[in-house]
C-alpha cells in the first residue's frame, strides 16, 4: 500500500536575527513530501527549474514538479504518486515575514546659525519579496544540518550602512537650511522629510527583496539614568557618563558606564527588564560575563553573539536578596 502521509518540514522562527531558513534535503525527496507554512512565513520552493512562492499558511503538498496544497492534491489519484521520486533539484526555504526593527541611529544635527540638535532615526522593516531575498548574495549560514540567512550578512548590513548615510545626509541638509535647534528638529520630523527619508532607504533595501516601514524619529533627549544629566551625543555614543567635559574641566556627571537597548539603543539602567522605550518594549537580557556585562541583542533565543554564554534578564530590585553587614551569604 502506498505512502499517503505527508512528511513535512516545519520551521518555528525564534531567532529574530534569522531572515531566512534553507532546509537540508536528502537526495531524493520521497513521495508526499510537504511544507509547513505558519502565519508570518512565506514559502519560496525550487523545482524542476521553476520556483514556487506559497504565501498561504497552512500545510502545502509536493509532488514531482508541481505544489498542491493538500486540499488539492487529495483530488489526485494515488496510483499517480505511488513511488514517485523527485530527483535531487529542489530548495526549500522559508522565510519570516513579520517586520523587525534595525538599531537605532543617533544623528547630530547642526542649524544655519551654529546650534546643535539630536535625534534619534529607528528603522522598522521587513522582508517583501522572497525570490529577490533569496537571491540577492546574502551567505545561507550553516544551523545545524540545514541553513539560514542571517541579518548581519555583510550584503545586509552594507545595504543599511548606505540606506543610513544617505538619510543622515538628506537630514543633515535639512538642519543646515532651518535657523535654529528647535526648527531643524521640527524639519527633520515633518511628514515630507520623512518621507524623503523613506524613499532613500527603500532605494537601497528594495534590490535586496526587503522594505522599510515609515521611518520613527525623534529628538534625542537621553538622560543619565542614575545621575539624570542630559547626555551629549558624544557620551551617548561612548556609553559612559562623564565627569569632565570635552577640555576635561569638572563638570556634572556620575562617571558611570552606560547602557543601551541592543534593538532601539534606548539609554537605560542596568536594572531594567523591558525597554522603556514605548516604540521598542522588547524584553532586554543581560549578559553578566565579566568582560562583557551589558544588554545584548541574543542569539538562538538567549546566548550572547560575543562570549557565547547565556544571558537572564536582571532581577528586580525587590527580589535581590537581603544581606546584613557581617552576615554569611548562605545564613
Amino acid at each position: 500500500m502506498p505512502h499517503t502521509e505527508p512528511i513535512p518540514y516545519a520551521w518555528e522562527a525564534r531567532d529574530a536575527s534569522v531572515l531566512a531558513h534553507r532546509f537540508a534535503l536528502p537526495a531524493k525527496l520521497p513521495p508526499y513530501t510537504a511544507l509547513t507554512v505558519s502565519p508570518g512565513q512565506r514559502g519560496l520552493v525550487f523545482l524542476g527549474n521553476a520556483t514556487y512562492v506559497l504565501e498561504n499558511a497552512g500545510l502545502h503538498l509536493i509532488t514531482a514538479s508541481l505544489i498542491h496544497t493538500i486540499a488539492e492534491g487529495a483530488e489526485f489519484s494515488l496510483e499517480a504518486f505511488d513511488g514517485a521520486i523527485l530527483p535531487y533539484n529542489a530548495r526549500i526555504t522559508l522565510f519570516d515575514m513579520r517586520p523587525r526593527l534595525w538599531p537605532c541611529e543617533t544623528i547630530d544635527l547642526v542649524s544655519a546659525n551654529g546650534e546643535h540638535a539630536t535625534i534619534n532615526l529607528s528603522l522598522s522593516f521587513r522582508a517583501e519579496d522572497v525570490a529577490k531575498l533569496d537571491a540577492c548574495g546574502a551567505t545561507f549560514q550553516p544551523a545545524g544540518d540545514d541553513r539560514q540567512m542571517r541579518l548581519d550578512d555583510p550584503v545586509i548590513t552594507e545595504a543599511f550602512r548606505r540606506a543610513i548615510a544617505d538619510a543622515t545626509q538628506r537630514l543633515l541638509r535639512c538642519a543646515a537650511e532651518a535657523p535654529s535647534a528647535d526648527e531643524a528638529i521640527a524639519s527633520s520630523l515633518s511628514p515630507r522629510t520623512r518621507g524623503d527619508v523613506l524613499a532613500l532607504v527603500n532605494s537601497h533595501l528594495t534590490p535586496l527583496g526587503l522594505r522599510a516601514l515609515p521611518p520613527h524619529m525623534s529628538p534625542a533627549h537621553a538622560t543619565c539614568p542614575y545621575c539624570f544629566k542630559p547626555l551629549s551625543i558624544t557620551e551617548i555614543r561612548s556609553r559612559f557618563c562623564s565627569a569632565t567635559d570635552e577640555e576635561g574641566k569638572p563638570q556634572k556627571g556620575c562617571g558611570r558606564r552606560l547602557h543601551a537597548c541592543p534593538h532601539c539603543q534606548t539609554i537605560v539602567g542596568s536594572d531594567r527588564s523591558i525597554c522603556p522605550n514605548p516604540n521598542c518594549a522588547k524584553e532586554l537580557l543581560f549578559c553578566h560575563t565579566p568582560g562583557c556585562e551589558t544588554y545584548r541583542s541574543v542569539e538562538r533565543g538567549r546566548f550572547c553573539p560575543v562570549c557565547r554564554r547565556a544571558c537572564y534578564p536582571v532581577p528586580d530590585r525587590e527580589f535581590l536578596p537581603m544581606m546584613i553587614p557581617g552576615a554569611s551569604p548562605d545564613a
